[in-house]
C-alpha cells in the first residue's frame, strides 16, 4: 500500500512539479505522504479534524516500510535525481515532531486555518470530500490558499460507507433521519458519507474560479444483484 501510494503520487503530479513546491494535504492520517514528500523538499501543511497521537506500533510499520520502499525507488530514479531519502526518513525517525517543512494543522477542510493564503501550489485529499459538512465552503478554502495557476487534486469515494455492499443506503432515508444520523449525531458531520454526488462537488469547485481539467470515475461492474438492489 504505501508503494502504491508513492507511485499514485508520481503519476499525478510528477517530481518535477513537487519538488521545491508548498503542498496542502488535506486529511494527512499518519502523515506517510508528508514523509515522502520532504524528501523532495518540499513545504507540507497537513491538516487533519482530529490527528491520531503517534504510538509506535500504529505509526513504527508504516515508516519502515516507507524507507525500505523509497530507498528503492529512488534507486530505480522513480523520484528523480535529487531525492533527498534522509530528509524523506527524518520525519518517521522524528516520530512527526519538528520536522522541519512540515506543518500539521488541526482544522476542518472548510476552514484550513493556519494555512497562509495565496501560499499553495498544489493540494490533495484522499476520501476525504465524502465526509464534509459543506463542499462550497471547502472550495472557498482552498481558493484563498491556492496561488493563481495552482492545481488541486482529490480522489472521493462516493458510497455511503455504512455498508460498501449497500451502496445507496443514505439515499433511501428522508433528509431528517439523514440529518439526525450525520450533523446532529454524536460525530457532528457526516462520517459514514454526505451524500453529495459528483456533479455538485465539480459545481463547488468551479464556482470558486477552479477550472475544471481531468475527472476520472472508477465504477465496479455491474451485476445482478447490484442492479437488483438499484431497482427495487
Amino acid at each position: 500500500a504505501v508503494l502504491n501510494r508513492m507511485k499514485h503520487f508520481m503519476y499525478i503530479f510528477g517530481w518535477q512539479r513537487l519538488r521545491n513546491k508548498v503542498f496542502l494535504e488535506v486529511g494527512f492520517g499518519v502523515g506517510l505522504t508528508a514523509a515522502l514528500l520532504r524528501g523532495l523538499h518540499t513545504t507540507i501543511y497537513a491538516t487533519e479534524i482530529a490527528p491520531v497521537p503517534w504510538t509506535p506500533l500504529r505509526h513504527g510499520p508504516f515508516y519502515e516500510v516507507l524507507e525500505h520502499q523509497a530507498r528503492s525507488a529512488a534507486a530505480q530514479g522513480l523520484f528523480g535525481p535529487q531525492f533527498d531519502l534522509e530528509q524523506a526518513a527524518a520525519y518517521g525517525k522524528r516520530c512527526g515532531y519538528g520536522v522541519t517543512g512540515v506543518h500539521e494543522l488541526r482544522t476542518t477542510f472548510e476552514q484550513l486555518e493556519g494555512v497562509p493564503d495565496d501560499s499553495v501550489d498544489i493540494s490533495y485529499s484522499l476520501a476525504v470530500l465524502e465526509h464534509v459538512s459543506d463542499p462550497g465552503a471547502c472550495f472557498k478554502a482552498l481558493a484563498r490558499v491556492h496561488r493563481r495557476g495552482s492545481l488541486t487534486c482529490h480522489q472521493t469515494d462516493l458510497r455511503d460507507h455504512t455498508d460498501i455492499n449497500k451502496p445507496w443506503e443514505f439515499f433511501f432515508m428522508s433528509d431528517e433521519a439523514f440529518e439526525q444520523q450525520t450533523f446532529k449525531g454524536a460525530l457532528g458531520h457526516p462520517y459514514f458519507g454526505n451524500r453529495v454526488r459528483l456533479s455538485e462537488f465539480l459545481a463547488a469547485a468551479q464556482s470558486n474560479g477552479f477550472d475544471l481539467v481531468h475527472v476520472t470515475k472508477q465504477h465496479e461492474p455491474a451485476t445482478e444483484e447490484g442492479l437488483r438492489y438499484a431497482t427495487e
